[in-house]
């Protein structure tokens, strides 16, 4: 790897930068060499690659896997390998790759069937398929998947995918539910009749009282981020689909106000566990649920299996039990989205959540760099 004249050029045209990732690429495929199977557990790549012993480093010591190479030297604690497939077996093992690939065979199949439909110009076949093409290309150097706000919207890819022939026929019912489709204008009135709910609002109430109080004597930090997950929260759990709205502008945006240090909790932690207590509630009242069963949740379900198993090889428990955490949340929210996403403007709102969240996390990297605000590294 980056040997012979391929590499040499591949060095030459893009300097330092290069020479840095084909060295990473060698430290990995020694890894992937001495834990092939499980590999080293997800969120661990920085305790596999650091040197054992190093001057002013700003991680903790690692098992020395990294190139013994001044270019490399530079940056000691790198927390993945700049490659995504060598991402995925590092983090999750053999079984992990498999699943993403058999996601992406999923997919790329799912494509080339409705290709007709490219005559047509259809919106969500062409950037679904070009969005995950470009996800694609960009993991061949770089981190692509392991960020939450990356893998929700490759997630989201997938699961829009199959849809295209269901938004030109413009139908309100997702896959899993009654066959009976059922008129927006009817659901939204159905949605907005007025339902009695006393003690849901007095609870409400009294949450919103206590957290105020809380407020009152935290952190100016601390506290707006208390206030926005409470204010979430009952959101979500008297409307259960806006969760679907907020969560991708909470989850890149969720980590600058961490309710907590350590953990980092944050509150796209809250939404879910409101969508999901909600969901509880329902099904306990009603003894129905909807889930969506389909290959890339069977795949997403292994691959957090992959994770757990995987983790057993982790330096730090920790971070591989933190990592797991967040593709449990992503699970959650995958599976339950039939019972609360049931109408086409219901998707067109959370595309255009995601396409904003996007558009902010994008302005804000500008502003960093134009006025040089925010952490160095």
């Amino acid at each position: 790897l980056g040997s012979g004249k391929a590499g040499s050029a591949f060095a030459h045209v893009h300097g330092n930068t290069a020479a840095r990732r084909i060295d990473v690429w060698r430290s990995s495929l020694r890894m992937i060499k001495d834990y092939p199977i499980l590999g080293i557990g997800p969120d661990n790549f920085s305790h596999y690659y650091a040197p054992v012993k190093q001057k002013g480093m700003a991680c903790q010591p690692g098992l020395g896997y990294m190139e013994p190479h001044d270019q490399t030297w530079r940056e000691p604690c790198l927390s993945h390998p700049h490659n995504l497939v060598f991402d995925f077996w590092l983090s999750t093992g053999i079984l992990g790759l498999i699943s993403f690939g058999w996601l992406q065979v999923v997919f790329w199949r799912i494509v080339w069937k409705s290709r007709s439909t490219l005559k047509t110009a259809d919106p969500v076949l062409l950037g679904s398929g070009a969005a995950m093409l470009a996800s694609l290309v960009h993991g061949l150097v770089d981190n692509s998947y392991f960020l939450i706000d990356l893998s929700m919207i490759t997630c989201f890819l997938f699961a829009i995918a199959p849809r295209t022939d269901w938004w030109r026929a413009g139908a309100t019912v997702m896959e899993g539910q009654s066959s009976t489709v059922m008129p927006t204008t009817r659901l939204r009135q159905v949605m907005l009749q007025p339902q009695k709910r006393r003690g849901g609002y007095v609870f409400l109430v009294a949450v919103t009282a206590t957290a105020a109080l809380l407020i009152c004597t935290l952190p100016a930090e601390r506290a707006a981020a208390l206030l926005a997950s409470v204010t979430a929260v009952g959101v979500v759990l008297f409307r259960p689909r806006f969760a679907y709205f907020l969560l991708p502008i909470t989850v890149p945006w969720g980590s600058a106000l961490p309710l907590s240090g350590a953990s980092q909790v944050t509150i796209s932690d809250f939404i879910v566990a409101a969508l999901a207590a909600r969901a509880v509630v329902s099904y306990a009242r009603d003894r129905r649920m909807t889930l969506s069963v389909t290959p890339w949740t069977i795949a997403t379900a292994v691959l957090v299996l992959a994770m757990a198993l995987s983790a057993t090889q982790a330096l730090s428990l920790s971070l591989s039990v933190k990592e797991i955490i967040k593709w449990v949340e992503l699970l959650i929210v995958a599976g339950l989205a039939p019972m609360y996403l049931t109408t086409v403007e219901d998707v067109w709102t959370v595309i255009a959540a995601t396409i904003a969240g996007g558009v902010l996390e994008a302005g804000s990297g500008l502003f960093q760099f134009a006025f040089h605000y925010g952490p160095r590294n």
